[in-house]
């Protein structure tokens, strides 16, 4: 699992690669996404983040992860 949390003051755009879904993350609010299946030993999450908000990339084959708002609802 992995949390990623907007500390600025304005909403920002997280992009979760390699699904190219965005979620727009309100000012103070969290999302996190969680894999739904065990990892490989050499995978991992990478984070950038850019003049467009932030990034997540699931960095393994066959990557199967699932986003939950700070609500702890499903979102897709």
């Amino acid at each position: 699992k992995i949390r990623i949390e907007n500390t600025k003051s304005k909403e920002i755009r997280v992009v979760l690669e390699p699904w190219a879904t965005e979620f727009q993350l309100l000012p103070k609010d969290f999302i996190d996404f969680i894999c739904k299946e065990k990892v490989p030993e050499d995978g991992y999450f990478h984070v950038e983040d850019n003049d467009y908000g932030i990034t997540v990339y699931a960095e393994w084959k066959e990557a199967l992860v699932y986003a939950y708002n700070s609500l702890g609802e499903k979102i897709d």
